[in-house]
């Protein structure tokens, strides 16, 4: 599950501080890899990233994030679904995104990771969980 909206830093770091979450980095990572023609996407109909999201988060995504979203928007390799307007629910998300999912692949822990497993647990799509060591 990946995010688009506000890339959180540490408190008091500078603007280009590594992020605390990944959403960006993969989804620039995935920027790459279509813009090269690696990912073999191009002989596939549809949007090979798939985003459910919520209008708020749309309207928080950072100055410097905004030339990739556009790219990735106008390039045709982003679906996006917006939940409910003027809702922000990780629920609603959530919901639809195991929907639209084929696998689960989390990293962290949380109320939100278990409510997902379960949602993909539940349409009996498989569940390995990996314990990697920090």
């Amino acid at each position: 599950m990946l995010n688009v909206g506000k890339e959180l830093r540490p408190s008091s770091a500078p603007p280009d501080a590594t992020s605390l979450t990944f959403d960006w980095t993969a989804l620039e990572a995935a920027a790459n890899c279509l813009r090269s023609g690696c990912s073999g996407w191009s002989n596939v109909s549809g949007s090979p990233i798939q985003i459910v999201t919520s209008e708020k988060a749309v309207s928080e995504i950072p100055n410097e994030r905004l030339s990739l979203w556009r790219e990735l928007l106008d390039g045709g390799f982003v679906n996006v679904e917006y939940i409910q307007p003027g809702a922000r629910s990780a629920t609603m998300m959530r919901d639809r995104q195991v929907q639209l999912g084929d696998i689960l692949l989390l990293l962290g822990g949380g109320t939100g990771v278990e409510h997902s497993a379960r949602l993909y647990m539940d349409r009996r799509y498989p569940v390995i969980p990996i314990d990697l060591p920090l």
